[in-house]
């Protein structure tokens, strides 16, 4: 028996004796995840990508932190 084989096995074996819910979907999800196809993005939005690439490359952006605190302040203000 070849290890594929051998993993196989192992892991039928113990998704049919465990009792927890959360563990089996998130097994279920890794499947499902694995057989989605690749998204395709239309013109628009490789060139929007494209444009953020370039914006960082060049500095212009903003820290997530510094962002996060110009939004509370603005909420704050409203």
């Amino acid at each position: 028996m070849d290890v594929s084989e051998k993993i196989k096995k192992n892991l039928i074996s113990r998704i049919k004796k465990t009792q927890d819910l959360d563990l089996l979907k998130d097994i279920e999800s890794i499947f499902d995840a694995k057989n989605e196809e690749a998204i395709e993005l239309t013109n628009d939005q490789l060139v929007a990508i494209e444009i953020g690439r370039e914006q960082i490359k060049n500095g212009q952006f903003k820290p997530h932190q510094q962002v996060i605190s110009e939004m509370k302040k603005w909420l704050e203000s409203k």
